[in-house]
């Protein structure tokens, strides 16, 4: 238990430093073309893009999240079987980590010159709503539904050990 959290957090924590320099390293640049997508981000200097509430806050919800899903990992089975609501904070933690990939890698690509994974989702959902926070919001959650099967499947890889009947090892 406590390897999984010191890993997950671990891997979590380099993510969130790696889309903090990426981003830094974006706006110092001082392209005038870019803008950071997330309203409530100073890109002013590195500290202020590292310490940025909004994403510490989230940061904070993920860890929240990671400590529920850690104390209820007994009962997990269980709740995949009934696709309970209660699975949510344990599905954020893994989309939080995807995000913070996408996040990452999209600032790395449109650093060096290429398009970012963003641009490919940005003109879809500009036909709905013309503000680019809610645009955002709007791709986020859209992706947490296209990959919610994933989170499941992650989910039982991660939290539920196989042993008994329907363990590999039992099969003849």
């Amino acid at each position: 238990m406590r390897a999984r959290v010191l890993l997950i957090t671990s891997v979590s924590a380099l993510l969130y430093l790696w889309d903090a320099v990426s981003t830094f390293q974006l706006f110092r640049e001082s392209n005038p073309g870019f803008r950071e997508l997330n309203i409530y981000v100073d890109t002013s200097s590195f500290n202020s893009i590292l310490l940025s509430p909004a994403p510490l806050a989230v940061f904070l919800i993920f860890l929240v999240c990671l400590l529920y899903a850690e104390k209820n990992s007994a009962q997990i089975p269980t709740l995949l079987e009934s696709f309970s609501l209660k699975l949510a904070p344990v599905f954020f933690v893994f989309f939080y980590l995807f995000l913070k990939l996408i996040v990452s890698v999209n600032n790395t690509l449109l650093f060096y010159d290429r398009i970012g994974i963003m641009q490919f989702f940005l003109p879809l959902s500009a036909r709905f709503v013309d503000s680019i926070a809610i645009q955002v919001t709007l791709i986020y959650s859209s992706l947490y539904l296209l990959t919610l099967p994933m989170w499941a499947v992650l989910t039982r890889a991660v939290y539920v050990r196989r042993s008994g009947p329907h363990s590999c090892n039992q099969h003849r």
